[in-house]
């Protein structure tokens, strides 16, 4: 049921969540090296030679999306279960906060291992959007699952 103001939160943490696995995340600038831009699948070089191995956790970034993504689409459709539905929402906001982390650590990372300057892109806020969404999500399931139980106690 589109109708329902947490099925609007759930579709639009989804679709955030999605376009995040095709937005660059954050972009690098390395003193003589050139730009770097960092997604969910790797880190691009932009006219300069790729640095390897700083690709180490980008796999828990992407899987995490795509989870974040899933458990955001599929709850939609669990309007008629309620508490399966908050659940789901609730591993959705477990995956956006590992997501969170992992990008936190490895935009250290990367600017540890070389002497880079950090630039902010749409990338770097939408996770937070996306938890935002997601959180409103679980705040409106749990308000309707507390109206329904009140109404089954009047009658």
């Amino acid at each position: 049921m589109i109708q329902r103001l947490q099925s609007v939160y759930l579709l639009l943490a989804g679709i955030t969540a999605t376009l995040l696995l095709f937005i660059p995340l954050a972009r690098f600038n390395v003193s003589g090296q050139g730009y770097f831009s960092l997604s969910p699948f790797g880190i691009d070089s932009i006219n300069v030679a790729p640095i390897g191995g700083t690709n180490s956790y980008l796999w828990v970034i992407a899987l995490c999306t795509v989870l974040v993504a899933v458990c955001s689409f599929c709850s939609i459709f669990l309007f008629k279960h309620r508490m399966l539905q908050l659940k789901l929402t609730r591993w959705a906001i477990v995956f956006e906060v590992v997501y969170c982390m992992t990008y936190a650590f490895q935009c250290y990372n990367f600017q540890s291992n070389t002497t880079s300057h950090f630039s902010f892109t749409i990338g770097t806020v939408l996770p937070f959007v996306v938890f935002i969404f997601l959180w409103l999500a679980a705040r409106a399931i749990k308000k309707d699952e507390e109206l329904v139980r009140a109404a089954n106690r009047i009658r």
